[in-house]
């Protein structure tokens, strides 16, 4: 069974529209890769609702940076499906509205606080002590700035 997938700009089976994986290729994975722990799709999510809510629940380690079609709703979803989350990249996953932003939040501090290890946030994420204090593992936390070239890493420990 496989266990790690990295499909970030993967080619082929496209859908001809920003080189991502067309819907049936993405369906197929996420329908079939049941045992996966680290998966990276980086610019490859047509379907956010259908990625949320079908992703394997065994997911550690998730990267789905560059993935505008995701909004709170479905980052909420996936972090309480998936609660075993010890690495999450949302680089470039905007979402409109400070509200989106702190039910996103709330969400990542309720459901991954004994699992999140690592965490990368969309740029210019305002980010709170609660929210901090609520992750006791985290050790890694980074937000990418505002010319989308720099991150900048908060917490190294």
């Amino acid at each position: 069974m496989l266990t790690t997938l990295d499909l970030s700009y993967a080619t082929g089976m496209y859908t001809g529209y920003m080189n991502k994986l067309n819907s049936e290729t993405m369906e197929g994975i996420l329908l079939n890769c049941v045992e996966l722990k680290e998966a990276n799709f980086v610019n490859q999510i047509i379907d956010a609702e259908f990625f949320a809510n079908n992703l394997t629940p065994k997911i550690e380690k998730l990267n789905i940076s560059e993935n505008m079609a995701f909004d709170s709703k479905q980052i909420v979803q996936l972090v309480k499906r998936c609660n075993h989350i010890t690495e999450l990249n949302l680089d470039e996953c905007d979402w409109e509205g400070s509200e989106e932003f702190q039910n996103c939040l709330i969400a990542i501090s309720e459901n991954l606080s004994q699992s999140l290890v690592k965490l990368h946030l969309p740029r210019n994420s305002i980010l709170y002590h609660e929210f901090l204090k609520s992750l006791p593992k985290l050790q890694n936390l980074w937000v990418t700035d505002a010319n989308y070239f720099n991150m900048t890493q908060i917490i190294g420990r």
